[in-house]
């Protein structure tokens, strides 16, 4: 007894230790982050540029009036700020509420065959059956549009349906459930908080904050490249399409496809703000798991630090605000391991785990069910399916051989669940390609080996193509970004990993132990391969738990007050982190700035992506311009989404441009017209980088000679006519000529109310090119439309530089 008292004590001097090395090792790296990226903030006090962001929250805000005329607007059809935040929050939660019923009902489904004294779900507590429901609900969601899709019913009517039933359905649950208790669900939750210490509250109220608040950087458009070649466009190519089918241009159009699917519902009620919503739907639901799970085993204020842990870490922020299936594909994963957690501790793997009544066949079943989710909205997520299928086969031989108990193997079960989310996506794949798994492993199945997959793709994470620089570049990376500037990585929350340790005191079950090594070397294997970003789910389950564990036995011995001090230390420690992410902070003051004002969000330069900006305006011109049935090829371009019409495009030069291929196939610039007709095709946008870009092509497949270009700009000259260009001029609009040629294009104030900036940049423009007249009749248009007060003062100034 007094070595084990001794054992203790050095472990806790360790974990005291670990602690200090983490805070100071935060310190660090969060000085040398702002170093590199912002000196300009190790100059300015920190209190004053709080104080200056706050005031800028609030700059440039209307006048109460205004805010009023834009609310009286909304009834007179204007779809600005209000009327597009109030869709968008009612679709969100119409479509929250299918995916939390139909959830619902699944688990107790699957659960109904459970004959054990015990209720199988009331092993889960409210936040994590809550979260459950609402992964589930996502994937028989995902599942249910994409049956539609191939049957070609993607009818706004089934949208609004399927929403109000699902409102239905949980509003009958919760009714049903508050008539059979004794005590209302108020009265309830007045116990609940009435339980929590002060110190509880404070962490559950800044929480709740962070993620209500939050919630407004969806406002803004799709921005992600990401989404605005995948995520976001396929769905849109979908609608356009009437079903759902694979675009050969765009390699991603084979992969599993849940967040498209989800996010196809919100956009056939057309509302890009609910489709984000639904990802940031993720984001709450992880933290809602991560505090229930943890609760379970650990006291309620170590559960809430713990969560403080995973959701301020920068990358966790960041997949919340795009349209992205990294964070569906990390809250699958982490759920996955929570239950499978809970599927072996019904195994009997040691003495103390014989008092866990109830049948693992059907934790075990669930838990590969949300392994195929996740796997579902990302292919890599395939790692995590093959290394818990080796422990799940593990522990069939050990049930059988050591434990002697005779029953169908565990391994039936899981392989159930795992197949059943990524059935329906391999056997369209099967069908299209002949390999379930296209583009991966064609060499195996006998189909076209995609070099130029495997080259972007694949290859160039990997840490055999890296070398040692590249191994050490990606380890810094993890913590500062710094490999990839683009994506914030963990940051000083992955220190949490240097706890693992203490996962393995005797207080800790096996049951726990084997799921945290299935974690451990299922995160090394996707480490060799792929970014941080693809092992989200399991590094958030390896940052938490371990925390969690190590201090609720440290908090068993040493309940004293310092550990209040310890709690305020890991919440500025975090804090760090949120720092960091100035970006993520602009685009929150921009967006609540939208909601508060009532504006557009066009009224607001959302990011400084210009191109995004110029293109969706060339997007909004095609689509109040032409008819709904015409089709549009892009030529060298990106960015597709935003086009509200039927289209063809690539996704980069690295797959084959179709403009490209139409202009190596034909002999002449007549001929190239004749192919566009016999394809339907009635515009052209092009990029004003297409020439240089294919005819300095690194790859001879792509390139094209000089006889081809003098094809494309006869093509350009004799056939088609230019209907308008870009702001920047980087961005132009053709159609093809016929007998009666569109008349010139006028843009009109419903322009200048929809897109006010590119307005105004167009307006720049015709005065920078000597069309003043016309500038000047643009310009008094767009006073008599609302504007937020910054680009009505432009307008002020631009007619005053005219008239003078």
């Amino acid at each position: 007894m007094k070595s084990r008292r001794t054992i203790n004590s050095a472990l806790f001097i360790a974990f005291r230790l670990c602690l200090f090395l983490i805070a100071l090792l935060s310190v660090f790296i969060h000085y040398k982050f702002v170093l590199v990226c912002d000196p300009a903030s190790l100059v300015l006090p920190f209190l004053d540029k709080a104080s200056r962001d706050f005031k800028n929250l609030f700059a440039g805000l209307p006048h109460p009036s205004e805010m009023a005329q834009n609310i009286r607007l909304i009834f007179k059809g204007y779809s600005g700020g209000y009327a597009r935040s109030l869709k968008g929050y009612a679709v969100f939660i119409l479509i929250a509420s299918f995916f939390i019923s139909s959830g619902r009902y699944f688990l107790r489904l699957i659960f109904r065959a459970d004959k054990s004294a015990e209720n199988p779900i009331e092993a889960l507590n409210l936040q994590e059956r809550i979260s459950m429901y609402y992964l589930l609900g996502s994937w028989i969601s995902a599942l249910l549009w994409f049956i539609l899709g191939n049957m070609g019913r993607l009818d706004s009517s089934i949208a609004w349906l399927m929403g109000f039933i699902g409102f239905g359905m949980l509003a009958a649950g919760c009714w049903s459930t508050i008539s059979k208790r004794k005590k209302s669900l108020l009265e309830d939750l007045k116990v609940f908080f009435h339980k929590l210490t002060l110190k509880e509250k404070g962490l559950l109220a800044a929480l709740s904050f962070i993620l209500i608040l939050y919630s407004a950087i969806a406002f803004r458009p799709p921005e992600h490249p990401d989404a605005l070649l995948h995520h976001a466009a396929l769905p849109n190519f979908y609608i356009q399409e009437g079903r759902v089918t694979v675009n050969p241009y765009d390699y991603y159009s084979y992969f599993t496809q849940n967040t498209e699917m989800i996010v196809l519902w919100a956009f056939i009620l057309k509302s890009d703000f609910a489709a984000q919503l639904l990802i940031w739907g993720f984001w709450v639901s992880l933290a809602l798991f991560v505090w229930g799970f943890l609760r379970r085993i650990t006291e309620e204020w170590i559960a809430l630090c713990s969560v403080f842990i995973v959701m301020s870490a920068p990358i966790m922020i960041y997949s919340a605000a795009y349209i992205k299936p990294d964070l569906p594909c990390a809250l699958f994963v982490f759920a996955h391991y929570c239950v499978l957690f809970e599927a072996l501790k019904r195994c009997s793997l040691e003495p103390e785990d014989s008092k866990n009544i109830g049948n693992p066949e059907t934790w075990i079943f669930l838990s590969g069910i949300l392994a195929g989710g996740a796997a579902g909205h990302k292919m890599s997520a395939l790692y995590i399916g093959t290394l818990s299928s080796i422990t799940v086969l593990g522990v069939d031989f050990y049930r059988t051989i050591k434990l002697k108990i005779k029953t169908k193997p565990l391994m039936l079960y899981w392989s159930a669940g795992l197949i059943a989310p990524l059935l329906p996506w391999f056997l369209r794949n099967f069908i299209v390609t002949g390999n379930p798994v296209y583009p991966y492993l064609g060499r195996l199945f006998g189909v076209r080996f995609d070099e130029v997959f495997y080259q972007t793709g694949i290859g160039s994470v990997s840490i055999g193509t890296q070398g040692l620089e590249g191994v050490r570049q990606y380890i810094l990376g993890l913590f500062t970004g710094n490999a990839m500037p683009d994506v914030p990585q963990w940051g000083p929350s992955l220190l949490f990993l240097s706890l693992l340790p203490f996962f393995f005191w005797k207080s800790c079950s096996a049951s726990l132990r084997l799921t945290l090594g299935t974690a451990i070397v299922t995160t090394l294997a996707m480490h060799v391969w792929l970014e941080p970003r693809y092992h989200m789910g399991s590094l958030a389950f390896l940052t938490a738990v371990p925390f969690a564990m190590a201090w609720n036995e440290y908090h068993q011995v040493n309940s004293s007050r310092k550990n209040g001090f310890m709690v305020g230390g890991i919440i500025l420690l975090m804090s760090y982190q949120l720092i960091q992410l100035t970006m993520m902070m602009r685009l929150f003051r921009i967006s609540a700035a939208h909601i508060i004002a009532g504006y557009n969000p066009e009224n607001y330069a959302a990011i400084d992506h210009e191109e995004l900006l110029n293109a969706r305006w060339i997007y909004h011109l095609i689509n109040t311009r032409t008819p709904k049935n015409d089709k549009v090829l892009f030529a060298g371009s990106s960015f597709p989404y935003g086009l509200q019409r039927k289209m063809i495009y690539n996704w980069d030069a690295a797959n084959e441009d179709p403009f490209c291929g139409i202009a190596k196939v034909s002999a002449t610039a007549e001929e190239m017209k004749n192919h566009l007709r016999d394809m339907k095709i009635e515009h052209v946008v092009m990029s004003n980088t297409f020439y240089e870009q294919f005819r300095n092509h690194p790859l001879k497949n792509f390139r094209l000679s000089d006889s081809e270009f003098e094809r494309v700009q006869l093509l350009l000259q004799k056939y088609m006519v230019l209907r308008s260009k870009s702001p920047d001029r980087k961005l132009a609009w053709f159609s093809l000529r016929s007998d009666e040629n569109p008349a010139p294009l006028a843009l009109t104030r419903e322009d200048a109310q929809d897109f006010p900036l590119m307005y105004l940049s167009e307006a720049r423009e015709q005065i920078s090119e000597g069309n003043i007249p016309y500038a000047q009749n643009l310009l008094e248009s767009a006073l008599s439309v609302p504007m937020a007060p910054k680009n009505k003062q432009s307008v002020h100034q631009l007619l005053d530089s005219i008239r003078k």
